[in-house]
């Protein structure tokens, strides 16, 4: 049935109906109910990866000691479900929240975001280095076949920092006029080469030698697992503490250390054996 009366527009939609819903529309409408929903698949999803236990820190004093509306658990799903997201706003991971607040019949927390975004810098470091850890964790020994050590990979960089005077003071930019460049930190991480996972992490000032900072990742290495790093990390020193700690390692050869192939004991093709005297520069 239609109308052709040009008369009381308004009427014909009580009379016939809402008009109809484009595909485009009904879309635009599951696409924002699945948005809603975001959150709680998050929780479904990585929940098992960090248990509530990890998350539920409390202090005596200070951060996160009174009852709030965003608490830990709280922020820090709100957070990694922002963080996973390309170009997610504070503002829709608080809306997330208030739908899974919503779904469990809980007050509805205020519409602005400015406690949202204090209850992210609330957020202790040592919570999120121990949720890491235990991540990490999992992820290695999940990839990791019973019986055999993890395989490993050593490797550095260096990153920028915002020109303050509190970066400038403890990473010092490289040979620059003073008041020029950002202030650089240089940082050593240890990854397991099956999972992907960053197991652990040093960093300092730009003037460290990356090998210098590999000695404080020694006691996260077990018996039994395989490292494998650069030319920058081969010395005397690297090797020993590493043989002695039961590590098998793969390494090029530094640079400045001549290989005489005309010395040693050829076992095959591309495998020979040398005996490395230790030099007289060389840490105890």
């Amino acid at each position: 049935m239609t109308k052709n009366d040009p008369f009381f527009p308004g009427f014909h939609r009580v009379l016939f109906g809402r008009r109809p819903v484009s595909e485009f529309e009904k879309m635009t409408r599951k696409h924002g109910e699945i948005e809603k929903l975001c959150l709680a698949q998050i929780t479904a999803l990585f929940g098992a990866f960090v248990p509530l236990s990890l998350l539920d820190f409390k202090s005596d004093a200070g951060s996160n000691s009174r009852r709030r509306v965003f608490t830990p658990i709280v922020t820090f799903w709100g957070f990694l479900g922002q963080v996973l997201e390309p170009g997610n706003s504070c503002r829709k991971a608080l809306s997330n929240i208030q739908t899974l607040f919503a779904t469990n019949d809980l007050e509805l927390p205020a519409s602005e975001t400015k406690a949202y975004c204090n209850a992210r810098k609330r957020l202790p470091v040592r919570l999120l280095t121990r949720i890491i850890d235990y991540v990490a964790g999992r992820l290695c020994a999940g990839a990791t076949p019973i019986g055999q050590g993890r395989i490993l990979v050593v490797d550095g960089t260096t990153v920028s920092m915002p020109d303050t005077a509190l970066n400038q003071a403890k990473y010092p930019q490289h040979e620059q006029k003073k008041g020029c460049g950002f202030p650089i930190m240089k940082f050593v991480g240890l990854f397991c080469l099956n999972s992907g996972a960053w197991i652990a992490t040093a960093k300092s000032h730009f003037n460290v030698h990356e090998s210098r900072l590999f000695t404080r990742l020694l006691r996260h290495l077990r018996k039994g697992d395989t490292l494998i790093t650069d030319r920058g990390f081969c010395s005397y020193w690297a090797a020993a503490t590493l043989t002695a700690m039961g590590v098998d390692f793969v390494m090029r050869n530094h640079q400045r250390r001549k290989a005489d192939f005309r010395r040693g004991k050829r076992l095959g093709t591309n495998d020979h054996c040398i005996i490395w005297l230790r030099p007289k520069q060389c840490p105890s």
